[in-house]
């Protein structure tokens, strides 16, 4: 039994020295006392065109997404085009609509302020909301549905931009 946990460990110890020796680095990760900066905080969300309420929730979730509270130190500026269309779902025979699919689409283009470059790309969330008599409720479904397409809209643009600056920098 002893055997088997000293080249457990043995193997482990292993392990842990070779993948600290591999350059692996985390894409939200930072070392203390480094000038590196993770790659998000380099992307300042500078507009987000669309309707007045959803720009502002939009805008709201990529820069809590993207860690872009300061205007310094920022090598990319993003813009976002988003329009929104509800559609319904479920409708009863008497035609009344009972559900709604909610559907957030982005355009966007990330500009490099260093080399003048850009990326542009585009991505869509579905998120989907009850329809009932409350009217109160029905509201405040609507809005936490458009408060979740936006956030899954953000989630999709900061994968696409860790994906392309990533391997950008390999």
């Amino acid at each position: 039994m002893s055997i088997q946990r000293s080249t457990i460990a043995i193997t482990f110890i292993g392990a842990v020295m070779l993948l600290s020796g591999c350059g692996f680095e985390p894409l939200y990760g930072t070392r203390e006392g480094s000038a590196h900066t993770p790659l998000l905080a380099r992307v300042q969300v500078t507009a987000v065109e669309g309707p007045e309420i959803v720009a502002t929730i939009v805008m709201g979730a990529l820069n809590h997404q993207l860690l872009s509270a300061d205007s310094e130190g920022h090598d990319y500026d993003l813009y976002v085009e988003v329009d929104e269309v509800a559609s319904p779902l479920a409708v009863q025979i008497d035609a009344t609509v009972t559900r709604y699919n909610y559907r957030l689409r982005a355009k966007y283009v990330l500009f490099d302020r260093v080399n003048g470059g850009e990326m542009k790309g585009s991505t869509e969330a579905v998120s989907s909301y009850n329809i009932v008599n409350s009217q109160y409720s029905t509201l405040f479904a609507e809005r936490s549905a458009r408060e979740k397409a936006s956030n899954s809209l953000a989630e999709a643009i900061e994968r696409d931009i860790l994906f392309q600056l990533s391997s950008d920098e390999e």
